[in-house]
């Protein structure tokens, strides 16, 4: 499958993202139907956990948990550059936390589940794209990223802030994936997501965190992904030309090769 990627990222990295959209989508709506009566992070936790169980199995068969990041950062150092991101995390809670101590448990899992899937997607784009450039990689992914949140749309949202939304979203992935290519690290990236996820579910009583009913909604999330984004790739103009794309292209190896390299 690595030559396939190889010689087709672009088709590759569609499929993954329209995939894991569909999926994401109809496991929620099917779901949503059968099981009745389920709050927002319960049906977040389980249609999380079904797409994070498909990206594991397709990781697992690429044997590619190192090479989307799953490892040591390069520089322990690096991972400063998170620091950002963190804060980032905990914003939703200055709403005020309204979830029982039950739902919030039930929104951590579903956070992290989603969190889970979704970075692993970005890494396994940018690992997808990795000859063609740390801009370009990171760039194409990003719009792919956004697209794959236009399923608000499949799932009865409004357009024009689920379009919105998904613009966010793929600033977002601007900055996360500058900072998984200056480090060598995708973990911090989910974890700090993750958090994020937690805290907006906390916060949450009956809307789902990918539907949005104006635009007026979705503009303080754009601006703080524009401003992560712009944080990002100055982080991305610093990568050294020790760490270029093509020295470390993921998709040019097979996992027997790449253990080869690590030792």
């Amino acid at each position: 499958m690595t030559h396939l990627i190889q010689r087709y990222p672009l088709v590759f990295s569609l499929v993954l993202v329209l995939s894991a959209l569909l999926v994401d989508v109809y496991s929620g709506v099917v779901i949503g139907h059968l099981a009745g009566a389920l709050t927002i992070a319960q049906l977040g936790s389980i249609t999380g956990g079904i797409v994070a169980l498909g990206v594991a199995v397709l990781v697992q068969v690429l044997h590619w948990w190192r090479m989307i990041g799953f490892r040591s950062p390069r520089q322990w150092g690096g991972l400063l550059w998170f620091l950002p991101f963190v804060l980032y995390g905990f914003l939703p809670l200055g709403a005020g936390v309204t979830a029982t101590p039950g739902t919030l448990l039930v929104g951590i899992m579903a956070g992290f589940l989603i969190a889970f899937w979704k970075l692993s997607v970005l890494g396994i784009l940018l690992a997808a794209l990795a000859p063609w450039g740390k801009w370009a990689r990171v760039g194409i992914s990003a719009v792919l990223f956004g697209v794959m949140h236009l399923g608000g749309i499949l799932a009865g949202g409004h357009i024009a802030p689920t379009i919105m939304l998904s613009v966010s979203y793929a600033f977002l992935a601007v900055a996360y994936g500058s900072l998984v290519v200056r480090t060598g690290a995708l973990w911090p990236a989910v974890l700090t997501y993750g958090v994020f996820l937690a805290s907006a579910f906390a916060i949450l009583k009956s809307a789902a965190p990918n539907l949005a009913t104006d635009v007026s909604s979705i503009l303080p999330a754009v601006f703080a992904a524009v401003v992560l984004a712009v944080y990002g790739l100055i982080a991305l103009s610093g990568t050294p030309a020790s760490l270029a794309p093509r020295e470390h292209a993921p998709s040019l190896v097979t996992g027997t090769e790449q253990n080869q390299h690590v030792q």
